[in-house]
């Protein structure tokens, strides 16, 4: 299904662009190499030039505005720090609040309201969180430190409400610059995701296990999606009981 703007503005801005060149340009190369399997598979010729003329204007842009990669490459950076903090944070508030709902029913139908707050985002989750174990911290084991859990929690919530940079005080061009960064990066992992699911079916039938492999990503870490592609993600928050 055909992504907006936004949508591509939005995925593409989880990434560096440098991460992202590397894999457009690994791809490129393996399309090239590979495209009369591919064009079986839906990715013919044509299809590759058009990618490799979208790799090109990737390129031209992070070389002629360094000054945008500079800010996207620090807001990404700084976006994983504050996800792998409130990741850790998280696994140490569901495992106390678990530990409490052993004698307490009522912390335990309480978790699923929190749970429910991920779709609006982490910082909406962590604030749920943080809120309940405010209600339920005197039931709470002093050497569990709760007071600490809490504050921690709460002093998360600003950061990834604001995990991306103001751009607003940032360069006209700039900040237009780096949102097309993103638009492009976002654009790239698309294609390069279903590339990548086209060529692992196609050597999986033609039985070369090597080049099955070489189909994923080598440079951003990812899983596989519902829809059999790669798909980068953030790693997940951690539910209850893991």
């Amino acid at each position: 299904m055909a992504k907006t703007r936004a949508q591509y503005r939005e995925h593409g801005g989880r990434y560096g662009s440098g991460e992202v060149s590397i894999e457009a340009h690994g791809l490129a190369k393996r399309w090239g190499e590979d495209v009369d399997q591919l064009r079986r598979y839906g990715y013919p010729q044509a299809a590759l030039a058009a990618f490799n003329a979208l790799v090109a204007s990737h390129d031209d842009l992070r070389q002629s505005r360094p000054e945008a990669v500079i800010v996207k490459t620090d807001a990404v950076k700084g976006a994983r720090q504050t996800v792998r903090e409130t990741n850790d944070w998280l696994a140490r508030a569901y495992s106390n609040l678990r530990a409490l709902s052993i004698e307490h029913a009522e912390v335990e139908g309480g978790v699923a309201g929190i749970l429910a707050r991920r779709a609006d985002g982490l910082d909406a989750e962590v604030g749920a969180c943080v809120a309940f174990l405010k209600q339920h911290q005197a039931k709470m084991a002093t050497d569990t430190e709760p007071a600490e859990l809490i504050a921690d929690g709460e002093a998360l919530v600003p950061r990834l409400q604001v995990m991306r940079p103001d751009k607003a005080s940032a360069k006209a061009a700039t900040k237009g610059d780096t949102e097309e960064l993103d638009v492009l990066d976002g654009r790239l992992l698309e294609i390069i995701a279903a590339v990548n699911s086209a060529g692992r079916k196609a050597f999986r039938v033609a039985g070369n296990k090597a080049r099955v492999e070489a189909y994923r990503y080598h440079q951003i870490l990812g899983k596989p999606s519902a829809t059999g592609g790669d798909a980068p993600s953030n790693p997940p928050a951690p539910t209850p009981g893991v």
